[in-house]
């Protein structure tokens, strides 16, 4: 029921996705060298929660979407387990990872 609503928004989402592919692909360095490949693209925020969002991704622009991990990069989870659950810390990854400072 909810996925016509949201097949614009991800059509726009999927658009602007290839745009950026295209033009990563296209387009060298500086120093005219060609940009490695795109293996994979993250997503994250609360709607990379719905269920077969990421492999609707995929299948359209035909490159493997994984949900990300906010994380991977702030601490062990083998030594701590946040109070917040793997669905809800993907509303805060943009936010984790701008908390990281580089070391």
């Amino acid at each position: 029921e909810l996925f016509p609503v949201l097949i614009e928004s991800v059509g726009l989402l999927t658009d602007q996705i290839q745009k950026h592919y295209i033009y990563w692909h296209n387009y060298p360095d500086k120093k005219d060298v060609p940009p490695p490949p795109i293996d994979k693209i993250m997503i994250c925020g609360g709607d990379a929660n719905l269920e077969g969002f990421a492999e609707h991704l995929s299948l359209s622009i035909r490159t493997k979407v994984v949900t990300g991990n906010a994380w991977i990069n702030a601490f062990s989870t083998e030594h701590y387990i946040p109070p917040l659950s793997y669905a809800k810390s993907l509303s805060f990854c943009t936010s984790i990872g701008l908390a990281l400072r580089e070391e």
